[in-house]
């Protein structure tokens, strides 16, 4: 019986990887970029972050992140008025 459970376990993980990794794949590049990724790192993160190899957690929480970059003259960080 704990075979089997460990069996639908290991398969619903699975998919739910394989599901993750397809909708993030979907996404445009500047998307990617707004989340800190990029399409080499996709497979490594959904990984680390869905328990496939608990190893690579510490390569992913140990990665630069990137910040947002503002435009000059953009409107980004003005209250709007009315």
């Amino acid at each position: 019986m704990r075979t089997l459970q460990a069996l639908i376990g290991w398969v619903r993980q699975w998919n739910r990887r394989r599901a993750t990794e397809r909708t993030l794949r979907a996404l445009p590049d500047w998307q990617l970029r707004d989340l800190g990724l990029t399409r080499d790192e996709i497979t490594m993160v959904v990984n680390a972050t869905l328990g496939a190899n608990p190893a690579r957690k510490r390569t992913i929480a140990n990665r630069p992140r990137i910040r947002p970059q503002t435009v000059p003259g953009s409107s980004a960080g003005k209250a709007a008025t009315t």
